[in-house]
């Protein structure tokens, strides 16, 4: 049983499942908090530009493009203060202009500066919203 527990608190938090909601669907947010329509959210947390370094999309050969955020410092703790108070195997809800782009199911908190979640839309509207989301431009793939 110790054992076990050990292991458990020891294991690297991995994300096991994302399930895409269509980006067209609204929901009430949840615990009856009051969600600014434009804003960005992992779960509660509101992520704001300042703390994204990159957003971009990424196509896939099957299934959904994903949407890949670099954060800084500051948007990581965010980040893993969001997934904090989620226990094993419990969703979370990545939020943008009042609509579900993903749900995650977490194994444990996010401590990794690099998130990424799969999205049901096209991969241009993809591109669109990720440009959105940190309001600049992806980074360049090389500086060569």
């Amino acid at each position: 049983m110790i054992l076990s527990a050990l292991l458990l608190a020891t294991t690297p938090v991995m994300i096991t499942k994302a399930e895409p909601i269509p980006l067209e669907k609204e929901t009430v947010p949840r615990k009856g908090k009051a969600k600014d329509k434009n804003g960005f959210y992992i779960g509660d947390q509101l992520i704001v530009p300042n703390d994204i370094i990159d957003a971009r999309a990424l196509p896939q050969l099957k299934g959904n493009p994903i949407i890949m955020l670099t954060l800084t410092g500051e948007g990581t703790e965010r980040l893993t203060e969001a997934t904090a108070g989620n226990g094993f195997s419990q969703m979370i809800e990545i939020r943008f202009k009042g609509a579900v782009l993903s749900q995650l199911v977490l194994g444990g908190p996010i401590r990794d500066s690099v998130l990424t979640f799969s999205v049901s839309v096209p991969y241009q509207k993809a591109q669109n919203i990720a440009a959105e989301i940190s309001q600049k431009q992806p980074l360049p793939e090389s500086t060569e």
